[in-house]
């Protein structure tokens, strides 16, 4: 399996669940972590338990983004090409959802 070390990694929906999960995963392998999310309370505790897993406060953006919202997913793309210089791994997890009844 490929290295995950510096690999520039976007993870929407990181503040909880399923993306809370995957972005420690990658902390673990040293990926460099953009974690989006609408709650930046929750993306802050998830920050910080990234660099419990050894990143550093460098390895680790916080952006708060609606992704149904154009100008907040270009936002993000350009904050972490502004940080890292490029994007390797985009992991779409965030949804929205309506429950029928």
């Amino acid at each position: 399996m490929a290295s995950l070390q510096d690999k520039v990694t976007i993870i929407t929906g990181a503040s909880s669940g399923i993306g809370e999960t995957t972005a420690l995963l990658f902390a673990e392998s040293k990926a460099k972590v953009v974690l989006a999310a609408r709650n930046v309370e929750n993306l802050e505790k998830v920050a910080s338990l990234c660099k419990t897993k050894g990143l550093s406060d460098s390895d680790v953006l916080v952006i708060q983004c609606d992704v149904t919202s154009e100008d907040n997913l270009k936002t993000l793309v350009d904050e972490t090409v502004k940080k890292f210089g490029r994007i390797d791994v985009l992991i779409n997890n965030a949804g929205k959802g309506t429950l029928v009844m």
